[in-house]
């Protein structure tokens, strides 16, 4: 805008003389914001205008017209017009950046002041840094424990209650003559001159002639203990389980009716005997009502006055039969459960104990009761392949009147 420029002269035609002469300069409204673009022409008389020097260039001559060219605009609003685009883009993006930062300004001013740490109590410990460990391998978490065992329910004996009907008075109850396939109307259902009730205890079949083994006859089956190895028969429709499988002590025989039979393996502690555990076990039940015996497979063994409960003396243990009523207040089964007493066998060593193979002992004396007077007639068994020859004994006595004996010589 100041720089140098020439100093142009444009010749004109001469004027004639006393015509006026028009002389174009700059106007003054150019400094007034006019554009220079648009010449202002002023006609008349010349008049003595000021106008600025320009330096080396020559005077004007009076009666000539002289054409001064437009001044270049500024190069600052050249500048400004050729980048006008670019100008206003940047603009913007400023614009835009100002008020991000003023956005930020205003959220991190807007934040509540953290408060300052509380003071630590005097003779608290100085905080630890924390140093972070060496990475360690991936330890298997531990292996679940194995459940615990429920402990065993306490042994009680049972209480003595009356046996369920006996249509034919044989000593069996009319349910264990339909479960054994008896017959309920005949004391003797094979005709064999030997009451079922005496065959079953006996542990032969009562439904066939002596001397059929019980074992053999499909009526029972023989449970093993595979833990504690004794053996035990028990009615073949019964369920037989235990009540933990991984120590086999407590082993349910179960009928239908809900009653069962409870089979223990006790273990004795160390130079305990049977006498001080059972006062330990039973303090309410004197040890002198226990009645020894020996059984039909020559088990020695005590049981309670009503025969519902046997127990077996062994080294270590002490094997116990019980019979269970459950919620009936009479009993089924007890000639069944007698049975299973007269049936177990155990031994010292468990691997000495075989399956019972061998007969059981032939069929004591039984006692003949008539109206008048009672007499003890010996029975007579002869050899395996002959039947027995003797009168048919009327009436057989029941359990409580006269007991089996415990203790016949075996057969030849």
């Amino acid at each position: 805008m100041f720089d140098k420029k020439p100093h142009t002269v444009i010749d004109q035609p001469e004027q004639p003389a006393g015509e006026p002469i028009t002389v174009h300069t700059i106007p003054p409204d150019f400094y007034g914001g006019r554009s220079p673009l648009e010449p202002v022409i002023e006609t008349g008389p010349a008049k003595a205008a000021p106008s600025r020097a320009v330096v080396g260039a020559a005077p004007s001559i009076p009666g000539q017209v002289t054409k001064i060219a437009p001044s270049k605009p500024a190069a600052g609003a050249a500048f400004f017009a050729s980048h006008k685009k670019l100008i206003l883009i940047g603009g913007i993006a400023f614009l835009v950046v100002f008020m991000g930062g003023a956005s930020w300004y205003v959220i991190v001013s807007s934040r509540p002041p953290t408060p300052p740490p509380l003071p630590r109590p005097a003779g608290a410990p100085a905080p630890v840094a924390e140093v972070p460990s060496a990475p360690t391998e991936e330890v298997p978490p531990p292996e679940a424990p194995p459940p615990v065992k429920p402990a065993p329910t306490p042994l009680i004996l049972p209480t003595t209650l009356p046996s369920t009907p006996d249509f034919d008075r044989d000593n069996l109850t009319d349910a264990e003559e339909a479960l054994l396939g008896t017959d309920v109307a005949k004391p003797d259902t094979d005709d064999d001159t030997y009451d079922d009730a005496v065959e079953l205890a006996n542990l032969y079949n009562p439904r066939a002639e002596a001397p059929q083994k019980l074992k053999d006859s499909g009526l029972v089956r023989q449970y093993v203990n595979p833990t504690f190895r004794y053996a035990v028969y028990y009615p073949e429709s019964w369920l037989a389980r235990p009540l933990d499988e991984t120590t086999n002590d407590e082993i349910m025989f179960t009928a239908v009716s809900g009653e069962y039979v409870e089979a223990r393996a006790i273990p004795l502690a160390a130079g305990q005997t049977f006498a001080q555990w059972f006062v330990f076990q039973f303090p309410n039940v004197p040890l002198s009502s226990l009645q020894t015996f020996t059984n039909r497979l020559g088990q020695d063994g005590l049981k309670t006055a009503d025969g519902l409960a046997a127990f077996f003396p062994g080294q270590n243990f002490i094997y116990v039969l019980v019979y269970n009523v459950g919620t009936r207040t009479d009993i089924n089964f007890k000639a069944l459960f007698n049975m299973m007493v007269q049936s177990f066998e155990s031994a010292p060593k468990p691997e000495n104990i075989p399956l019972p193979v061998a007969s059981p002992a032939p069929l004591p004396e039984t006692t003949i009761v008539s109206e008048s007077e009672s007499v003890t007639t010996p029975e007579t068994v002869v050899a395996p392949e002959t039947t027995p020859t003797a009168p048919t004994p009327t009436t057989l006595p029941g359990p409580d009147e006269q007991p089996i004996p415990e203790t016949v010589a075996p057969s030849p």
